[in-house]
């Protein structure tokens, strides 16, 4: 499915997106976006926060420094320091 649309960079360097692709992409208020920017191009990708030890998607707790932890990880890491 190809969608593309332009759009201009207003004067406080914001790009407003679409309502249609946002709904597109199932992306909704207070989503994460990843920003790579290579070869002059673009690219936004939703983020898919995974836990930084077993990689796994369930159960999340975000550290401070956007970085993700699973509860069976934090679990391991108290266990551990005790």
């Amino acid at each position: 499915m190809e969608y593309n649309f332009e759009r201009k960079i207003d004067n406080l360097g914001r790009v407003v997106l679409p309502a249609d692709g946002l709904r597109m992409l199932s992306l909704r208020t207070g989503d994460r976006l990843q920003v790579d920017a290579e070869q002059q191009t673009l690219i936004l990708k939703k983020e898919r926060p995974a836990c930084l030890i077993c990689q796994r998607s369930e159960h999340l707790k975000v550290l401070p420094n956007h970085t993700w932890l699973c509860k069976t990880c934090i679990s391991r890491l108290a266990q551990e320091e005790a």
